[in-house]
């Protein structure tokens, strides 16, 4: 499982979780989706790596799958986006279902 640190403001005090300590005591619905936020910026990081070298080389076949490879980071880069709200929105409800104002 990866170490992804949440912050939570309670009270005034901030306070850190680690992604271990909210699965083991509170797990929290919202986790699952960093997992795949992390995917997809690994699969972008690939996905950019190769568009510069094709770009570099600049090779018919490679800037033509450049086209490609460019919907699908502007796809991926859109997901995460969606992600992001959705793990918005899941920190939101676990605040006000804990009682903490957001």
């Amino acid at each position: 499982m990866a170490h992804i640190a949440v912050a939570y403001h309670n009270a005034g005090v901030l306070t850190s979780m680690s992604a271990s300590n909210l699965t083991s005591t509170n797990h929290w619905p919202g986790l699952e989706k960093f997992n795949l936020v992390q995917d997809y910026l690994e699969k972008n990081k690939l996905l950019i790596t190769e568009i510069n070298t094709n770009h570099e080389i600049r090779t018919p076949d490679g800037l033509a799958r450049n086209v490609y490879l460019i919907r699908e980071l502007n796809s991926n880069v859109a997901k995460v986006v969606e992600l992001y709200k959705e793990l918005s929105t899941s920190l939101e409800l676990q605040h006000n279902q804990a009682g903490v104002a957001v």
